[in-house]
C-alpha cells in the first residue's frame, strides 16, 4: 500500500514539473475564470499563473501585481471555471473605453493548449 502512495506521489510530482518545464520562453500559463465584467475589453476573463513577463513585455505601462487578470477570446472547449489553458499571447488594437468600468489588458491567444504550449 505504501508503495501505491509513493508511486501516486511521485507521478504527481513529475507531472506537476512536466506543466512547469512546457513554459517555453513564449509560453503562459492561465486559468480560466469566466465571462468579462467589462465591456472594455474581450468576452472572456482569464488568471494568469505562469509567464507573467509576457504579458508585461506587450503592456510596459501595467504595473506588476500578484493577480494579473487580462481579457480574450477563449477556445469554446476551455471554457470550464478553474480550466488551465497555455498560450503564446499577442497584442490587439487597444479599445477607447469610459473609465467609470473595469479595464482589463486585452490579448489575443495563439498556440493554444489544455495541456501544455506547443
Amino acid at each position: 500500500m505504501r508503495k501505491i502512495v509513493w508511486v501516486l506521489g511521485l507521478l504527481g510530482t513529475l507531472l506537476g514539473c512536466q506543466n512547469q518545464k512546457d513554459l517555453g520562453p513564449d509560453c503562459v500559463r492561465a486559468k480560466y475564470l469566466g465571462p468579462s465584467d467589462s465591456p472594455c475589453g474581450g468576452p472572456h476573463k482569464i488568471l494568469i499563473l505562469g509567464g507573467k513577463e509576457r504579458i508585461y513585455d506587450l503592456f510596459p505601462n501595467l504595473r506588476e501585481a500578484d493577480n494579473l487578470e487580462i481579457t480574450t477570446q477563449v477556445p469554446e472547449a476551455l471554457r470550464q471555471p478553474g480550466q488551465e489553458l497555455y498560450f503564446t499571447p499577442a497584442a490587439v488594437e487597444p479599445r477607447i473605453c469610459l473609465a467609470i468600468y473595469i479595464w482589463y489588458p486585452e490579448i489575443t491567444l495563439t498556440h493554444v493548449s489544455g495541456t501544455a504550449c506547443r
